[in-house]
């Protein structure tokens, strides 16, 4: 699935207030969830959650945390596909300016965190 397909599909989901503080609040509070599932890895939790189980639990946060931010968006009139360009040519100009390397990408092998 594309990020326009999601938006879209995401508006019918979609059965908050109107208005911004609601969306704002909602990835605030899901954005925490994901500190609260590393914070409980790194306390040991008495249920000894595999590390498995804490990426599936981190990956389903992710997942509120990129709809309320998609819902953001879209009430913003804007697309996620323009918000991740932005950022990106925002990024390349900071690191350019600050003399920074761009790092080649690494991914963390299958159900490795970080």
């Amino acid at each position: 699935m594309d990020l326009v397909e999601y938006q879209r599909q995401c508006r019918a989901f979609d059965n908050h207030e109107p208005g911004l503080a609601p969306l704002v609040l909602g990835l605030v509070s899901e954005a925490g969830e994901i500190a609260a599932e590393l914070e409980k890895a790194a306390r040991q939790d008495q249920t000894r959650r595999s590390e498995a189980q804490l990426r599936q639990r981190m990956l389903e946060e992710a997942g509120d945390v990129l709809w309320n931010l998609t819902r953001l968006v879209d009430t913003l009139d804007s697309s996620l596909h323009e918000v991740a360009e932005a950022n990106l040519a925002r990024l390349h100009v900071r690191y350019r300016e600050n003399g920074i390397a761009l790092r080649e990408h690494v991914k963390p092998a299958p159900g490795q965190i970080g």
